[in-house]
């Protein structure tokens, strides 16, 4: 409480949930200075569930102290980008709040003191920054790695603003797919370069050859099962004119419909690096899983660019482990499941915490890049 007097901020972030005590502590009458509040983060939902209590069913039930909708807020997801950029999308920062350890919160070495420890970096690194209103001369070149039996193919291509110049996609075929390539020139209002080279379990390649391809300027790389809103898609271009090497946009995997999205456990945001400025040495790495290597400056999160994964409603379960054996096979051991079900969050309760992210990003310190 001194410290939130001292410093005039308004907002705590207790690290830590230990027994419940301290929250419950923070919350009598008259301990919060007036107009202050406070959220109790931490990253072990098991060991939290545990101190909670539980309704009927057996699920766990939000504590007495917490009110979701006033000053009291208690967050927990086993990831701490997830824990980060809610935090963030809230206001909360090492500028704008008093961050504590939670004395009666014991962490012991394990994942859930290491994700509170790289949250607590992550938000001392992060600073907002406002996008320009002028976009880049050059708008970015569009891209995609694609199967010519992809889904939906026409509405992948019917997306493109009118703003871009050109796609360039890599066809995972010996030859150009003349129906698929149709399909997608039809659909497109701006120029195709159509590229084909068989994926042989090899998705970095796949991107770099799109890569090869794009003489310098910023580069998009969207998947055949993602789509951008009009908003989205509007403010790729004033991106492209910061001082920024690569962009991180949140994705939204739509589950088990279309206004609900996966989350927890690092389901969301899904940090994908898409957005690339094409310096020289700038290359896709890893046959699966693949990430960009070689970006010369600071990289930033574009929390209002929600990319929309459509994979759960376009695929049926079949197509899907299919997709995932080809990771299993090119990922060196590493075995890919589909879960029965999965924790989910209305897609609305996310476009509201973004809102007021449509003129900022975050910029990461480099050390998060």
């Amino acid at each position: 409480m001194r410290m939130l007097t001292q410093t005039g901020r308004s907002r705590l972030l207790v690290l830590g949930f230990g027994d419940g005590s301290l929250a419950r502590e923070l919350a009598a009458p008259g301990v919060l200075p007036p107009g202050a509040e406070f959220t109790v983060c931490d990253a072990d939902p098991d060991r939290v569930r545990a101190v909670l209590d539980t309704d009927p069913n057996g699920q766990p039930c939000l504590p007495d102290w917490a009110d979701p909708d006033g000053r009291r807020h208690l967050l927990v997801d086993a990831s701490p980008h997830a824990l980060f950029l809610l935090l963030a999308l809230s206001g909360y920062g090492t500028d704008t709040a008093v961050i504590m350890q939670n004395p009666t919160a014991h962490q012991s070495p394990g994942p859930s003191s290491n994700a509170l420890r790289d949250l607590r970096r992550l938000l001392a690194s992060a600073r907002r920054q406002p996008i320009p209103e002028k976009p880049a001369p050059a708008p970015p070149v569009l891209a995609a790695i694609l199967h010519p039996q992809e889904p939906a193919l026409d509405e992948f291509f019917a997306q493109t603003p009118a703003w871009a110049r050109q796609w360039v996609v890599t066809w995972d075929a010996p030859e150009i797919p003349e129906e698929a390539a149709r399909l997608a020139d039809a659909h497109s209002c701006a120029l195709i370069r159509h590229i084909a080279r068989p994926l042989n379990g090899d998705f970095a390649a796949q991107r770099n050859a799109c890569l090869d391809a794009v003489d310098g300027g910023h580069v998009l790389f969207l998947d055949g099962d993602e789509r951008l809103d009009a908003a989205s898609w509007a403010l790729i271009p004033r991106l492209a004119a910061m001082d920024i090497a690569g962009w991180h946009l949140p994705r939204r995997t739509l589950y088990p419909d279309a206004d609900h999205c996966k989350v927890g456990y690092g389901l969301w945001p899904d940090m994908q690096l898409r957005l690339l400025r094409v310096d020289p040495g700038v290359r896709f790495e890893r046959p699966v899983h693949e990430r960009a290597a070689g970006l010369t400056g600071p990289t930033a999160i574009a929390p209002a660019v929600s990319i929309i994964h459509l994979s759960r409603l376009l695929k049926s379960p079949e197509l899907l482990s299919a997709k995932l054996a080809v990771f299993d096979r090119a990922g060196s051991g590493v075995r890919h499941r589909l879960a029965k079900e999965y924790p989910t969050l209305s897609c609305s309760l996310l476009d509201d915490i973004a809102a007021s992210w449509h003129d900022a990003v975050l910029v990461l310190g480099s050390d998060h890049a």
